[in-house]
């Protein structure tokens, strides 16, 4: 994956875009773009992962650009399945449930930071969470999910809201105490996806 490429593609997407939010993406990833390939230069650590995010982000903004006006899009979003999730996404998205409190806090981070505007995300972690043998011993994976899938932007949650409303239920319904904080996602999350559901 070269560095050029990408942000090739970038300047590509803010002179052809004329929607602001996808002009905004893009722009914040030619900033995080510019970031990693400064650290590269000055001293030759430069995240792979990263920037690996960053190509499958602008994937993403590429497909909202050109899919406005394709049948084979919904809503102006490109139709994807999860099985063409990026594996790195889906490392991350299983990661939160990950037995080692490090790797739960990096993924977190990494999917907060770099993943918030890929349409893949959400799917990435319901799959993740559905894989999950026993969630009522996964509750700190099962907060950070959801808290991740509420701020990953609204064009993006309402294709799921069928899903995620399975997940929420499924979750309520989980024995034993959840705790205050997950409580407090839980209803934070069904709020949103009312709004999303309602266009509010």
């Amino acid at each position: 994956m070269e560095f050029k490429d990408i942000f090739d593609r970038l300047l590509v997407v803010l002179a052809k875009s004329d929607d602001p939010r996808l002009k905004e993406e893009a722009a914040q990833l030619k900033t995080e773009s510019n970031a990693i390939f400064n650290e590269r230069e000055q001293s030759n650590r430069a995240s792979l992962s990263a920037l690996q995010s960053i190509d499958s982000n602008l994937k993403g903004i590429e497909g909202s650009l050109s899919g406005k006006n394709d049948p084979a899009t919904a809503n102006g979003l490109p139709v994807q399945s999860v099985s063409s999730i990026d594996a790195i996404l889906l490392k991350n998205a299983r990661g939160i449930f990950n037995e080692n409190y490090q790797v739960r806090r990096q993924s977190f981070n990494d999917l907060m930071r770099y993943w918030r505007s890929d349409p893949n995300t959400i799917p990435a972690l319901l799959q993740a969470a559905n894989e999950q043998p026993n969630l009522n011993k996964k509750l700190d994976g099962v907060t950070n999910a959801i808290r991740i899938m509420r701020y990953v932007e609204r064009r993006f949650l309402k294709p799921n809201t069928t899903n995620v409303s399975e997940l929420v239920k499924k979750i309520e319904d989980l024995p034993g105490t959840k705790g205050a904080i997950l409580a407090r996602e839980l209803r934070f999350m069904k709020d949103r996806l009312r709004r999303a559901a309602t266009g509010v």
